[in-house]
């Protein structure tokens, strides 16, 4: 049940379109809207090699390119920068924008101001590939407090499986397996200092720079046993050493993190569910991509 508050949250606060086509009816909700009123940001990706209807599966049967649009929309009464990040199986991916080789974007956009840019993967090899399209709003502001945020007010995501060629073998990994800390509790992904097992421990929103203390990721798992977490600070992609995560029972898990700690800059850390599983329109799994609450390191 609190799984399903938590989503339903993340909808409430922020609306993701996932399809091809504009719905009409948030045409007319965006055009009415008072300009006292904050409503969210939509991330989506297109590109005519979809077969699914949400946008979720794309087959690319020939060539090893894959060429997508993005849009991006701010849907706020206030200016927004935003920062788009690109991940292809969970590692930094390199795109071409503007015939630059890219890692990220940095997108600045007007109250309302909607804006579509086209990029480029190449060089991707015949199989499966999770593809994840990461957006962050205002990427450089910190936290002035300690303060919580609520799901989608800074983070979209936006995962995609990539099929290249006639095969769908997705690549092979090593995944860490983890007990998980047998609770009947539902709790949203936090970053803390030492392993939590309940919600009654908040998570960390502000980090000294130069501290010393341990970082715990904690989320609950319960019908997911496979994970891939990824994590940026500021600019710069962190890779996780035990980022591949399967657990056997339901519960909370506490996973520790090395990171290397850099002043004034933003943490954001996600967990995503069953990699490398694709999504269809006639199955549906537990596909989420969770990101934790601004962290901002003083």
């Amino acid at each position: 049940m609190k799984k399903r508050l938590y989503i339903l949250l993340i909808l409430f606060f922020t609306i993701i379109m996932v399809g091809c086509n504009k719905d009409a009816t948030v045409k007319e909700v965006s055009s009415k809207v008072k300009k006292d009123v904050s409503i969210g940001t939509t991330l989506g990706l297109n590109d005519e090699t979809a077969v699914s209807q949400l946008n979720e599966t794309f087959h690319i049967k020939k060539g090893n390119e894959f060429n997508p649009s993005i849009n991006l929309h701010n849907r706020d009464t206030k200016s927004n920068s935003f920062r788009l990040y690109f991940m292809l199986d969970y590692n930094e991916s390199t795109i071409i924008y503007n015939n630059k080789e890219l890692t990220f974007i940095d997108i600045k956009l007007d109250p309302f101001e909607e804006k579509t840019i086209d990029i480029e993967l190449e060089d991707l090899s015949n199989g499966l590939h999770d593809f994840i399209v990461l957006s962050v709003r205002n990427p450089d502001k910190l936290l002035l407090e300690k303060k919580f945020f609520p799901p989608g007010h800074f983070n979209l995501a936006k995962r995609t499986t990539l099929i290249v060629g006639g095969s769908d073998s997705p690549p092979k990994v090593d995944y860490i397996n983890y007990k998980a800390f047998d609770s009947s509790e539902e709790m949203p992904a936090i970053l803390t200092t030492k392993p939590s097992k309940s919600l009654e421990n908040e998570g960390i929103t502000i980090l000294p720079y130069n501290s010393n203390s341990e970082l715990w990721l904690n989320f609950n798992s319960t019908n997911v046993k496979k994970y891939a977490i990824f994590a940026y600070l500021g600019d710069e992609y962190l890779p996780i050493k035990n980022r591949f995560v399967e657990v056997d029972n339901k519960g909370i898990i506490n996973i520790p993190l090395d990171i290397k700690l850099v002043k004034n800059k933003n943490l954001v850390i996600g967990v995503v569910e069953n990699p490398f599983e694709k999504q269809t329109d006639e199955t549906r799994i537990p596909w989420f991509v969770q990101t934790l609450n601004r962290v901002s390191v003083k």
